[in-house]
């Protein structure tokens, strides 16, 4: 749950032969993340039978909402593709995808939007932060990890996932 108790949603998107053996890919991340004690040759091994974990955060600002609109339409994508070339990037990569770590801000932007919309107000800017204690600079918090949303995706990152590959997609 966010700080306003929003959910804050995960997607998990590979193929289906990966997300049955989830368990077994994310302790090869976990020991390939923390290689102390690793032999080469086990490392090797690890690394052949491992999959990428790629993390795609999106909507950390709440008016930044082009990859929140982004991750829905490329996870039904993703989801529905036959062509070859995506059921092979599906196979090997694990996709952790969450559309936005900001919930209570979108959700915020979203009521002031609708409330205002076809009035003199329409498009203005909300008249309060959107984000409980950091505002805006939400962000910011990635050293402290005093937010309940840094916490959970630090926990997913550090603690259950490991993704070797970490893109945030700030706004475009």
């Amino acid at each position: 749950k966010t700080t306003l108790g929003e959910e804050l949603f995960m997607a998990v998107i590979s193929s289906e032969r990966n997300v049955a053996g989830k368990k077994r890919l994310q302790e090869i991340a976990r020991r390939l993340a923390d290689p102390r004690g690793l032999a080469a040759t086990e490392a090797d091994r690890l690394v052949a039978e491992g999959k990428v974990f790629l993390l795609v955060t999106c909507n950390i600002h709440a008016t930044e909402i082009g990859a929140s609109q982004m991750a829905l339409e490329w996870a039904h994508a993703l989801a529905t593709a036959q062509d070859e070339r995506t059921r092979k990037w599906l196979d090997d990569v694990v996709l952790l995808l969450l559309p936005s770590i900001n919930p209570d801000g979108q959700v915020m932007e979203t009521e002031w939007y609708r409330k205002n919309l076809g009035t003199r107000y329409e498009g203005g800017r909300m008249p309060w932060l959107y984000h409980h204690y950091v505002g805006h600079d939400n962000n910011r918090d990635w050293f402290m990890l005093t937010q309940k949303e840094t916490r959970a995706v630090s926990r997913a990152v550090y603690h259950q996932w490991f993704p070797q590959v970490w893109l945030d997609e700030h706004q475009m």
